[in-house]
């Protein structure tokens, strides 16, 4: 059964394979990071190599992804370039909006998220302006300020533990080790 499966999602091209097995959300992955690694790699002013080879690879990396072709991350990326080449600016609204869709799951935000920084560190010089977009890229995926230790998706609110200091008048609290 699971080899007819595998056999048909091959014969498929790589957009319906995927779109068969992860539903929208391959495409918005794939569109998000291209359009934020593009942010990144056109922050400093310059497009070194090394940044689109370590997009390549993070690419790669991600089970969603690692179906598709080097060809069509190029295009893709292509498509970018061109537009930063010409209105940088306008590029990088457009691009913006390829992000914000990827905000519904913050999982895949931040692991695209996590692919941008690793672009913006490939050349060894993260630029004040690098920093800038990846802070920019972190606030339209939504997710919470770095080193703030606040969960990317909201779960259980905390509650700190009953200490004898915050335990209601007549009623103990037990220590750790008690027994």
């Amino acid at each position: 059964m699971r080899d007819k499966y595998n056999r048909a999602h091959m014969a498929m091209g790589w957009r319906e394979g995927l779109e068969a097995m992860f539903g929208n959300r391959c495409e918005l992955l794939m569109d998000a990071t291209i359009a934020g690694c593009a942010i990144v790699a056109h922050a400093d002013g310059r497009l070194d190599l090394v940044e689109i080879r370590r997009m390549f690879i993070g690419m790669r990396e991600h089970p969603m992804l690692a179906s598709l072709s080097r060809e069509t991350i190029a295009a893709e990326f292509e498509a970018h370039r061109s537009a930063f080449a010409v209105y940088p600016s306008d590029a990088r609204v457009n691009a913006l909006r390829l992000v914000r869709p990827l905000s519904q799951y913050p999982r895949l935000g931040q692991w695209a998220l996590d692919v941008c920084t690793d672009v913006a560190r490939a050349d060894h010089q993260l630029h004040p302006t690098e920093i800038d977009a990846i802070f920019l890229l972190r606030r339209t995926l939504g997710l919470p300020p770095e080193g703030t230790g606040a969960p990317a998706t909201p779960g259980p609110r905390w509650t700190p533990p009953l200490s004898a200091a915050t335990a209601a008048p007549g009623r103990t609290v037990p220590s750790v080790g008690a027994s």
